[in-house]
C-alpha cells in the first residue's frame, strides 16, 4: 500500500475529463484479461471464450498491461480472437484509460478480482466477477 503521505486524492475530475476523449463511447461492456502470471498460457483461449460470451451484443477486451512484455502470448491471443470472435468484440487499444471511460459514461466491466471494481462502484457502473480456468488469484 501507498504511504499516506505520497497518495493524491482528486476530487474534480473536469480538468482530467476534458483533456481525455472517451473512445469507448456506446461500448457498455468490458471484458477485463487478468495479469498474464495469473493465468497459464494454454488456459488464455478458455479465457477469452468466457469473456466472449458474457457479451453476446459485443464489446471490448481490455487486455492486461502485463502482456505489453509477452508478445508472444498477445500475439496468440489476437489469433484465438480473430478465429472464435464472431466480429463483435474486439481488443481496444493499449492508451483506452478505464477509469475515465466509465466517468464518460456507465460501463459493465467483467473480470477477475481487480482494483478497478472500486472505480466502476465510485463511477456508477457494475462489475460482474468471473472465474477463469487455472486463474491464480492475489493473496491479499
Amino acid at each position: 500500500m501507498m504511504p499516506e503521505d505520497k497518495r493524491v486524492v482528486l476530487q474534480n475530475f473536469s480538468d482530467v475529463c476534458q483533456k481525455y476523449s472517451a473512445r469507448l463511447k456506446g461500448v457498455k461492456k468490458i471484458g477485463l484479461m487478468p495479469t498474464p502470471h495469473r493465468i497459464p498460457f494454454e488456459k488464455l483461449k478458455a479465457a477469452l471464450e468466457l469473456l466472449i460470451e458474457k457479451m453476446p451484443d459485443g464489446g471490448v477486451i481490455k487486455l492486461h498491461p502485463g502482456f505489453r512484455k509477452m508478445p508472444e502470448s498477445r500475439q496468440h491471443l489476437n489469433s484465438l480472437l480473430q478465429n472464435i470472435s464472431p466480429g463483435n468484440v474486439e481488443f481496444c487499444d493499449d492508451s483506452v484509460v478505464l477509469e475515465l471511460e466509465m466517468l464518460a459514461e456507465p460501463k459493465t466491466l467483467i473480470g477477475a478480482r481487480s482494483s478497478l471494481t472500486k472505480y466502476a462502484e465510485g463511477f456508477g457502473s457494475d462489475f460482474e466477477y468471473v472465474e477463469f480456468d487455472g486463474y491464480t488469484a492475489p493473496n491479499n
